[in-house]
């Protein structure tokens, strides 16, 4: 069987032999599912055999994994713009959350971050803040005085 893509459809095609005469195969369509739904076409379960059928679910199976695989990596690879937008909406007060929604949210991170970790990608970690009075060891300070002082001209 052959399955061909026309639109919102995918049109459902079956070998019916060969034509001696005009010397090519004989290939019927046999009624088309639906692209997102996966529905067939009125009488197309009818038109084919056992084995044809087995072809069909399987092809139909194969194409709802790969949907859910790309929904699920479109999600994935959105959800750090997505957040940040849920955090700028808080921020500008256009959403109030409730306790329900913020349990919610806080559990979904938490599990986020046990899966990125697991994968290999720990929380990355900020320097430690250094006091910027205090010249580090064996370094030489800066003069404290109001006025610049000039260089030395070399003569």
């Amino acid at each position: 069987m052959q399955f061909k893509h026309q639109g919102r459809r995918v049109q459902v095609l079956a070998y019916r032999g060969y034509d001696k005469e005009k010397r090519r195969a004989i290939v019927k369509m046999m009624g088309s599912i639906d692209v997102y739904s996966y529905e067939p076409s009125d009488g197309l379960t009818e038109n084919l055999t056992d084995e044809e059928k087995t072809e069909l679910q399987s092809y139909i199976e194969t194409e709802r994994q790969a949907a859910e695989k790309r929904t699920r990596q479109y999600f994935a690879e959105s959800s750090a713009s997505r957040i940040s937008e849920v955090a700028d909406t808080i921020k500008a007060g256009d959403f109030e959350p409730s306790e329900a929604w913020a349990a919610d949210t806080w559990a979904a991170i938490e599990a986020l971050t046990k899966a990125m970790r697991k994968a290999g990608y720990p929380k990355p970690r900020k320097a430690p803040q250094k006091s910027a009075d205090a010249p580090k060891p064996g370094q030489a300070g800066l003069p404290l005085g109001d006025t610049p002082e000039a260089p030395e001209s070399a003569s």
